[in-house]
């Protein structure tokens, strides 16, 4: 269904990147890497493009079997999640700040990088915090709780980290 939107919308950027997104979460995650590159290239990328695409490099990662080309993949995979979380930390666009943000400490992580890592976590929960607190009373939190989960496992927070992923549970229930 996507595919045949971008024949008649070829320019929704959306459109493309749910394309690449699902094709990548179909198993085709090179093809889906494409369609992202492709879209990042055009024009100024914006951080939910470059947040994917940094997404499917992680994937390449994660299934490659030549130790140099997972090791470029996890690098691309840092490096595009970092460029994702300045554009939008530029734009004040809070959730994919965090989001973005919360991958490139987790890649810089797994790069041995663990002051890098800790330096994005402590800036990601503030972010997560300030998510939180500009909610309204109805609004869902959950996925800036389990961030704030995710940041606190990478600053060795191992309680809070547990408090926060109880919390993120218990508003995922039921769905």
């Amino acid at each position: 269904m996507l595919k045949d939107g971008t024949k008649h919308w070829p320019q929704d950027v959306r459109l493309r990147q749910l394309l690449g997104l699902s094709l990548a979460r179909s198993g085709a995650v090179e093809h889906g890497n494409a369609i992202l590159r492709e879209l990042s290239n055009e024009a100024e990328a914006d951080g939910e493009t470059l947040g994917i695409l940094a997404s499917t490099y992680k994937d390449l990662w994660e299934t490659a079997a030549d130790p140099s080309l997972a090791k470029r993949n996890l690098k691309l995979s840092h490096d595009i999640y970092f460029q994702a979380f300045s554009v939008s930390l530029e734009k004040d666009d809070v959730e994919s700040s965090y989001y973005n943000g919360i991958n490139a400490a987790a890649t810089a992580l797994l790069m041995g990088q663990q002051q890098k890592a800790r330096d994005l976590a402590e800036q990601v929960d503030r972010l997560c915090d300030r998510a939180m607190s500009s909610n309204n009373p109805d609004g869902d939190s959950y996925w800036a709780i389990a961030t704030r989960g995710e940041a606190s496992l990478i600053l060795g927070k191992y309680e809070r980290a547990a408090a926060h992923y109880s919390h993120a549970a218990r508003l995922a229930q039921g769905r």
